[in-house]
């Protein structure tokens, strides 16, 4: 799987360990928990599911098979929500970056 990103059209803020995030287009807030967090926080930096899963597997001390089947979990719904992307193109709403 690719990188992770966080779309142009949402909102990010990180409070007491959680974090909560509006998507602009349908103007929906979305409160994640202390663990949600953790791995939006690497997603929305442009990290790697195997990325997210190690800082999940560190951070709570279990296996790193369990923590990346967690990650795609999350990943899967995150996108399907809209506030995780796939790739740039996704990100931008289809629309290419300009130079």
């Amino acid at each position: 799987m690719g990188r992770l990103c966080r779309p142009e059209n949402t909102a990010f803020r990180a409070l007491d360990g959680e974090a909560v995030v509006i998507t602009l287009r349908d103007r929906q807030i979305h409160v994640m928990n202390e663990t949600a967090a953790l791995i939006y926080g690497v997603a929305a930096e442009g990290g790697t599911v195997d990325e997210a899963a190690a800082a999940l597997s560190a951070a709570y001390e279990i296996a790193e098979e369990q923590a990346r089947a967690d990650v795609l979990e999350l990943w899967d719904d995150l996108v399907a929500r809209g506030i995780l992307a796939q790739d740039l193109e996704d990100a931008n709403g289809g629309l290419e970056a300009e130079p």
